[in-house]
């Protein structure tokens, strides 16, 4: 299992409970995806911030069907800017 390709859909909840299982008991053993889980977790909350508008990448659907790695480099994104703009306050 590659580990990293299931912790952004685990964290939209989009995994079956087999591989939710597994990413589970990897994160457990694993220092470097904990860490990376860990600080996409603390990004969701920054994607409502992001309006689908702002996806240029990602084709607009109706109803919008979301993509979970791209959301996240959105995220990240976002995040740097308030950080940059942060700083520069």
């Amino acid at each position: 299992m590659d580990a990293r390709q299931d912790i952004a859909p685990g964290l939209f909840g989009a995994l079956d409970d087999a591989d939710r299982s597994a990413l589970a008991e990897h994160l457990e053993r694993c220092g470097a995806c904990r860490a990376e889980h860990e600080e996409l977790a603390e990004l969701l909350p920054l994607l409502e911030l992001v309006q689908p508008s702002e996806l240029t990448a990602a084709p607009l659907l109706y109803p919008p069907v979301p993509d979970p790695q791209h959301a996240v480099e959105a995220v990240r994104a976002e995040a740097a800017r308030l950080r940059t703009a942060h700083v520069a306050d």
